[in-house]
């Protein structure tokens, strides 16, 4: 009878053992899991912080440029000549009397509401 108390007692304080792991490897994945927490939310300021500064970067590339710098002049001038096309497109569409037609088509007033269907035209 005592070879069985003593397999109980080994069988109960391995399990002792084994709940005590469990417990504590429970809460060092708790605490694993804030970590991943914290680095994530710290990892996205700093996608955010480095996309801030690539614009900023961009803006000063510009400004030197503007300035007289000889680097990226090139850039700036394509940058300003597909301005320029833009306005020139716009003003081109403005000029165009099938625009006028077919803007004032697609406008309407309805309750003190203006829609507007937007409409591409494909006439030659």
């Amino acid at each position: 009878m005592s070879e069985i108390a003593e397999i109980i007692d080994t069988l109960e304080n391995k399990i002792q053992k084994l709940v005590g792991k469990i417990n504590h490897l429970e809460q060092k994945n708790q605490a694993l899991q804030q970590e991943i927490k914290v680095s994530a939310a710290t990892l996205q300021n700093q996608n955010l912080t480095i996309d801030t500064l690539k614009k900023d970067f961009e803006s000063l590339k510009m400004a030197n440029s503007l300035l007289g710098s000889e680097e990226n002049k090139r850039d700036t001038k394509l940058k300003i000549n597909s301005l320029i096309r833009e306005i020139d497109y716009c003003i081109a569409q403005l000029a165009d009397p099938k625009f006028w037609n077919v803007f004032i088509q697609l406008v309407y007033l309805r309750k003190d509401k203006l829609f507007c269907v937007s409409h591409s035209t494909d006439e030659d």
